[in-house]
């Protein structure tokens, strides 16, 4: 390759979601290799803009597929999402 030129990886999560990724250097997580910790962790401690972008990066079915199978939601946080992706009411078993 020759210098100067840098290549784009789409699957980096951007700077501008590096607020939600303090504990882990941001070149280090492809964004669909680790799919369900960049998922499960933008939509735990996300604001809106980092939603949108999830919404922009992953599949609808993607997110609520997260949104039913993750550890880290509360049954709050699942209800609220429940709302804005239209899933039913019933919750996993295992959510805190």
């Amino acid at each position: 390759m020759p210098i100067g030129i840098i290549t784009a990886n789409m699957n980096l999560v951007p700077l501008t979601l590096k607020k939600f990724f303090w504990d882990v250097e941001l070149d280090t997580i492809d964004t669909q290799k680790h799919s369900s910790y960049v998922i499960d962790r933008l939509l735990k401690i996300g604001d809106i803009s980092s939603w949108r972008w999830l919404i922009k990066n992953y599949s609808s079915n993607q997110i609520k597929l997260r949104i039913l199978r993750s550890k880290q939601l509360t049954k709050k946080d699942i209800s609220f999402f429940s709302l804005i992706f239209d899933l039913p009411k019933k919750y996993p078993k295992y959510t805190k």
